[in-house]
């Protein structure tokens, strides 16, 4: 008897802790659906909807490293940038911009500089990434 309830314990335990955990069919929601990228005269460079193309850029654009604010508005600078349109799963857009490889900004949130050589594997990375 002792020994049918130590099984039945066990049981009772296993089943408690496979309903705590997560389903493993269950998949984060996918936060970008389209990425169209455009330089400085709005003309569309490349777009991307395939989820592992999105990932790439995505995570390029999350992990870019920060290093302090700019002395100078790069709104008022001329040159290069890059605009990154975001299309998200739930039809919001977000709105990234690349500024002669130095500064970025995600909407109106303020501009920050940015590790020059992380920059440039961004640039690197939609150069040899096609669009779809």
């Amino acid at each position: 008897m002792a020994k049918f309830r130590k099984i039945l314990i066990l049981t009772a335990l296993a089943l408690f802790l496979w309903g705590c955990s997560p389903p493993e069919s269950v998949q984060p929601p996918q936060v970008g659906v389209q990425i169209l990228v455009q330089d400085e005269k709005n003309r569309a460079l490349r777009r991307y909807t395939q989820p592992e193309k999105l990932q790439k850029v995505l995570w390029k654009l999350r992990t870019l490293g920060f290093t302090g604010l700019p002395e100078t508005d790069p709104e008022r600078l001329a040159g290069e940038r890059l605009t990154f349109q975001v299309r998200l799963a739930d039809g919001s857009d977000a709105v990234y911009q690349l500024r002669q490889g130095l500064y970025f900004h995600r909407d109106d949130r303020p501009w920050k500089k940015i590790d020059p050589e992380q920059a440039l594997e961004l640039e690197s990375l939609l150069q040899n990434l096609p669009g779809d």
